[in-house]
């Protein structure tokens, strides 16, 4: 009931080309070639091999495993000199030195894999001259997803305080040029054959 003026947006549909191509089934393994930085100083470089069932491991070139994330499990990497604390929980969600990244498990290997979760589908879109923006908001994050026929960016915001976000994104990812920043670290890659 409207006391005043009223006003409904009609829904926004994602044209059936897009919600094909990105919303597809995410592949339940796969291998991808990565080179990490920080800021612009290369660090190191490797694989990583993601099942949905067993978890994620990160090797360098060498196959020497780094870190192997594993629900229910705690790993500890050395990045850039420091040790880095990463835990997967019940949940899925990703935490770095015990705060959460803003992700899970089975949705950094779909965003890997250059596709999206399944249940992100479920998402307010907007339409915008060139892309179309999705808003995945639940009660630790505010998702939005900038869709583009080239590809997609991902950014990521922690809700610090009931509606409030963290300053700045703290991941944000870029299909297109398959990189990916956390903090001040860059990740690119490729998908790959191992």
């Amino acid at each position: 009931m409207c006391l005043v003026a009223c006003q409904t947006t009609p829904e926004v549909y994602l044209p059936e080309g897009l919600s094909k191509r990105f919303f597809a089934n995410c592949p339940s393994a796969g291998t991808v070639s990565y080179k990490l930085f920080h800021h612009s100083d290369y660090l190191v470089a490797g694989f990583i091999d993601w099942d949905n069932e067993l978890g994620l491991d990160v090797t360098d070139t060498f196959g020497n495993t780094l870190a192997s994330l594993r629900r229910y499990r705690q790993t500890s990497i050395n990045i850039a000199g420091r040790q880095l604390i990463l835990t997967v929980d019940h949940h899925g969600r990703i935490d770095v030195d015990q705060q959460y990244s803003g992700l899970k498990i089975d949705e950094l290997s779909c965003l890997l894999a250059g596709k999206l979760p399944a249940g992100w589908q479920r998402a307010t879109i907007s339409e915008r001259p060139t892309t179309y923006a999705l808003a995945i908001d639940d009660d630790e994050r505010l998702v939005t997803v900038y869709l583009g026929f080239r590809g997609f960016r991902v950014d990521v915001k922690i809700k610090c305080w009931w509606l409030f976000t963290c300053a700045g994104p703290t991941a944000s990812i870029k299909t297109a040029r398959r990189k990916a920043r956390f903090h001040k670290f860059e990740l690119q890659w490729q998908l790959s054959e191992k």
